[in-house]
Formats: structure tokens, sequence, C-alpha cells
């Protein structure tokens, strides 16, 4: 199995729930219940938080996690990740990266993904999910993708895709099914470094999604399923949620 690398990308300050990955979750801050959580893979050689502030720095000290400072002004995860791996003395093959608000994420997933990937020649690999009613379907906040019978994405929207001209909206999910994209991506090493030197593509900046540069740019990207809803924290809302799991 190839080398891997899990690179957390954690910023301090986030606009809808303030200093979210330091929040409480039954005794340890956030950002700790999602480092216990993908620790626990059978693939993954190394665990690294990329972080931009000396308060998450000093909680994963504290909890015994290597974290890397990188810069606040960065402007992606994927740049934060990358900045991380930079400063590393050892080389991997595969770098993982997973939200650093994502307790929940399942390990099996995870480790799936890992083992999928390794049996293909594609650049880079994510997750995605049969979407299961139509209020997930018509959500912008579900990102949608659609790929080709290798399973490489063709294209990721906000947008419901495909389109079903004759289809009416309330009958979009009979008979067809669409998938949403969970946003865990792991590349090659050599995909990353291209990835970030790459400027900002013409769909990527119209649809407000990254992952669109590589596709836009001749990668593949393997897409592999899960059965499992994987729960980020953006509110408050969501952060009790989270919580009463852990209670």
């Amino acid at each position: 199995m190839k080398k891997v690398i899990a690179i957390i990308p954690a910023r301090l300050e986030s606009t809808r729930l303030p200093r979210k990955l330091l929040r409480d979750v039954c005794g340890k801050p956030l950002i700790i219940r999602t480092c216990e959580a993908i620790q626990e893979s059978k693939y993954i050689n190394k665990l690294i938080v990329a972080v931009d502030s000396d308060d998450i720095r000093s909680v994963c000290e504290l909890y015994g996690y290597e974290s890397i400072m990188t810069d606040p002004n960065l402007k992606s995860g994927t740049d934060r990740i990358f900045a991380a791996y930079q400063n590393l003395k050892e080389e991997y093959d595969y770098i993982l990266n997973v939200q650093a608000d994502e307790p929940l994420i399942n390990i099996d997933d995870l480790d799936n993904l890992i083992e999928k990937f390794s049996e293909t020649e594609d650049s880079a690999a994510t997750i995605y999910k049969k979407i299961e009613d139509l209020k997930q379907l018509n959500s912008p906040d579900n990102v949608k993708v659609i790929f080709n019978p290798k399973y490489q994405a063709i294209y990721f929207s906000r947008n419901i895709i495909p389109y079903r001209r004759d289809i009416e909206k309330e009958n979009l999910l009979e008979g067809f099914s669409y998938f949403k994209h969970i946003g865990v991506y792991l590349y090659k090493k050599e995909t990353l470094k291209k990835f970030v030197e790459l400027e900002s593509s013409k769909l990527e900046i119209e649809e407000k999604l990254e992952q669109l540069r590589l596709i836009e740019n001749g990668f593949s990207i393997f897409c592999v399923e899960t059965e499992n809803e994987i729960h980020g924290v953006d509110t408050f809302e969501d952060l009790q949620k989270v919580q009463k799991y852990f209670n």
C-alpha cells in the first residue's frame, strides 16, 4: 500500500460559528474529535494539522497532535495543506484532505477511498453519496456530481445535474439517481503540487468549486460511493447534534 499522510486544514476564524474548531464537544475541542476519528485509519501513516493560529496549535500540542503553522492569508484549504506538506522532510505518495469540522467522518469510508484509489491511474479521488430527497437535491449547499462509467468525475455543480428537461421537478428522484459530493479529497503528491500552481479556472470561479480547476485542466478525479452521511459543523445547531452524538 502507498504511503499516506492526512492533513487537516484548520483555520481559526469561521463566519457562521466563530472559532468553531475550539468549541467544546463533550470535554474535548471539535478539532481534536476530528483528529481522533481520522487516526483510526489502518492506512494513514501520519496525521498533521495545518493551522493558522497559535490557539489551535496549542490545543493540538496539548492533545499530542502534530501541527504546522501556515499563512493565515492562504486562499483555500488546499493551499494550506500544500503549504504544510512542503514543510515535511519525508515524502508521501498520497495526501488526504479531511475537513477539520467533520468529527463524525466514517473511517471505513476513508480507508475504502484509499484502497479504491490505489487501484486506479487517476490524479485524485473523492467521495459521493446518493441523494435521498428533494430538499437535498434542490439545495445549492449540496454539491452535485456526475461521472462517467469509469467513475471519473465529469462535472460538479451547485445546480441539479443532469438537467432532465421532460421531468417535473417533484418527480426527479423517481427511477433516477442523483449524487452529492462529499468534500474529502485524496491526491497524488504530484497532483496537489500542480493543482496549487494553476490559476483559478473559469468554471471554478463561477461555481465557487475549486475541484473544477482539476477537471478543466485535464486531471481525472475518481469517485467512490458511501452510504454514510457526513455531517460538518457550520452552525450552532450542527454543533449541538455532534455534542449529542458524543454525549
